[in-house]
């Protein structure tokens, strides 16, 4: 369904402007990203997420980009 990859951020240039973890998801397909999106499991994390994060929704930043092959 998708390929995780997360860490803490070890950029040389250091403007990650207060961001210092993220994680991507590469989905192969929109069907599998929206499958995610609905999935309970993911909805449950959504909200632990956002309750661990320094003002919450205002504290998390989420960016869906369509790459080609």
């Amino acid at each position: 369904m998708g390929i995780v990859h997360a860490g803490k951020s070890c950029s040389p240039e250091q403007i990650e402007r207060g961001y210092l973890h993220g994680f991507s998801i590469d989905f192969t397909s929109l069907a599998d990203l929206q499958t995610y999106l609905d999935h309970p499991q993911h909805k449950a994390f959504g909200g632990r997420l956002l309750n661990s994060t320094a003002g919450g929704i205002d504290g998390v930043l989420v960016f869906d980009l369509p790459l080609s092959a």
